[in-house]
């Protein structure tokens, strides 16, 4: 590691911020150059030439303008002075020992009353402080090496004392021993007064301390305040932002959205014309496969007749043979058309025998009864000549006087007058004279059938409490009186009908049902009935007004399927 000696041309640089120390034209210091040159060269002096500079020597600082380095009371180091004083003297200090000081060593510079130099971060060098918490006091010698410099520097005049006698030597010894004593006497004084002025310039800075305590106070207030005042600004400036943003957004928005509604109205004026370029191409297309089919219909018309030139013979070979097969066809369906009215002819021929032997049957019937209604005459007449021996009339004319009187043929007529309800009218055969009427009507709410107004109560006031087709057994009332007692029996194409009084008296009715009846009464043959569906026809043989009334009241409860359905129209209403 070099050594630095008296005489040697150094620079002076701050640790801290690495600038270099500078003095002007003026003689102000300052730590603010980032290059060394000959405002930052300075020599030391003090001692012997070439000797080595111990820890805490005091030394000289000659700038490279020839001026020494002071410090003013103040504090505050210029180069100005010319010859070097205490005022000049300075103390260079690496630790405590004195051990030589080199170019690596970190160094302090003191001068007169301790004060240490020191580079604040502008460049401001200064001499008022004992110790800096900041390391603003720490510096490092740089060996010039420039040989300009140097040799500028060897040409400048030296100030130290050249080499001395012995005896000279001795008598500035003794000549530095007064003045070290008389230093000493002169330090001890400058000491107290220093000490005083210490003292006072500790109160000063201890006020200066309180002023500064107080200043920044105030200026942390102030900060604190800028702060605040900063952050308002801040949040007035975010939400004017963010207002600007939303602004922008929603100016985005509907810009968007008419770039939208404006490439919508574009795709639909692209596909409208897309469709009509389509339909003009498919018409075109269209055209032209019109025109292809019609030169292919053109082409297969010509093929046809070229075709047909020479197929005539087979067409009309195959035309007789359609021909043959149709008229065979024909022959086949009308020998079928042939079996089937032969069959419907045998059907209806026995279904005319049938009903012929139906016809003879009743005719037989009927002559039975006459012989048996003849027999009864002639037997009534018998006990009656027997009882009246002496007749004011001829048995014949009594006869035919009771032959027509026991003769009684009706006509009933149904009509229509409103809903599941009908007027019955009873007159006698040949005469428009009304002789009995009623008015019946099916109540759906009980299921029966009500007969009311009727001009005979003898056999109109009738009430069937149920259906026949659900139950084929029954009771009539009149005024809630039991009056007959009615079942029936069907089997195809007929059905049998009993009706039988409260007092013993028994009716049967077998016949077709809408044609033609026979009526029994105790199993011989009492009546018979027609019914053409528009006038019923009732030829019995007997006055009794009552036995009447009893058959008609048994027709009038084999209709009440007709009535309790309404369905009137059959009737012929």
């Amino acid at each position: 590691m070099a050594t630095v000696r008296y005489g040697d041309l150094v620079h002076l640089r701050s640790i801290v911020h690495n600038k270099y120390l500078s003095v002007d034209r003026r003689g102000d210091l300052s730590a603010d150059r980032n290059l060394a040159g000959d405002y930052e060269s300075f020599t030391i002096e003090g001692k012997a030439h070439k000797m080595p500079i111990l820890s805490n020597d005091k030394i000289h600082i000659r700038s490279f303008a020839g001026k020494f380095v002071t410090v003013s009371i103040q504090g505050n180091p210029y180069a100005n002075r010319d010859v070097p004083t205490e005022m000049e003297t300075l103390v260079i200090r690496v630790d405590d020992s004195n051990k030589p000081v080199t170019y690596e060593d970190v160094i302090t510079i003191a001068s007169r009353g301790n004060k240490l130099f020191s580079a604040d971060p502008d460049g401001t060098i200064l001499a008022s402080t004992n110790k800096s918490d900041f390391r603003w006091d720490e510096f490092q010698f740089v060996k010039v090496l420039d040989p300009v410099l140097l040799k500028a520097a060897e040409q400048s005049s030296w100030t130290s004392a050249p080499a001395l006698s012995k005896q000279e030597a001795e008598d500035a010894s003794i000549k530095e021993e007064e003045e070290r004593k008389r230093q000493e006497a002169e330090d001890a004084a400058k000491l107290k007064s220093e000490q005083e002025g210490q003292i006072l310039k500790e109160k000063q800075e201890y006020l200066r301390k309180q002023e500064q305590e107080r200043i920044r106070k105030e200026r942390e207030e102030y900060d604190r305040l800028e702060e605040e005042r900063l952050r308002l600004e801040q949040e007035n400036a975010r939400k004017e932002q963010e207002r600007i943003r939303l602004e922008n957004e929603e100016q985005e928005r509907l810009r968007l959205e008419q770039e939208r509604l404006e490439q919508e109205r574009l795709e639909r004026e692209r596909l409208e014309l897309e469709r009509l370029e389509q339909e003009r191409y498919r018409l075109e297309q269209e055209r032209i496969k019109a025109e292809q089919d019609e030169q292919e219909r053109l082409r297969r018309e010509q093929a046809e007749r070229e075709k047909q030139t020479f197929h005539e013979d087979d067409e009309r070979r195959k035309q007789a043979e359609r021909e043959l097969r149709q008229q065979q066809r024909e022959q086949r369906e009308r020998e079928q058309i042939e079996r089937q009215i032969r069959q419907e002819k045998e059907n209806a021929a026995r279904s005319q025998q049938d009903k012929l032997d139906e016809k003879l049957r009743i005719e037989q019937e009927r002559e039975r009864f006459e012989r048996m209604r003849m027999e009864e005459k002639n037997r009534v007449a018998t006990q009656a000549n027997a009882l009246n021996p002496n007749p004011t009339s001829p048995p014949q004319n009594r006869s035919r006087s009771n032959s027509t009187s026991t003769k009684t043929c009706l006509l009933m007529k149904f009509k229509s007058s409103a809903h599941n309800q009908g007027h019955v009218e009873i007159s006698n055969d040949g005469d428009d004279r009304i002789i009995a009427n009623a008015v019946m009507h099916y109540d759906d709410a009980n299921s029966k059938i009500v007969v009311t107004q009727a001009s005979d109560n003898r056999i109109m006031c009738v009430i069937k409490k149920r259906l026949l087709a659900l139950h084929p057994s029954f009771n009539i009332k009149r005024n809630d009186v039991l009056i007959a007692t009615c079942t029936q029996r069907f089997k195809v194409g007929s059905r049998k009908f009993n009706y039988e009084l409260a007092n013993g008296l028994k009716y049967e009715l077998i016949g077709e049902f809408g044609h033609h009846f026979l009526v029994k009464k105790d199993d011989v043959l009492f009546c018979t009935m027609w019914d053409n569906k528009e006038v019923f026809k009732l030829d019995i043989n007997t006055t009794n007004s009552a036995e009447v009334m009893h058959v008609i009241a048994m027709y009038m409860i084999m209709l009440e399927q007709r009535i309790a359905t309404g369905n009137f129209s059959a009737w012929k209403l």
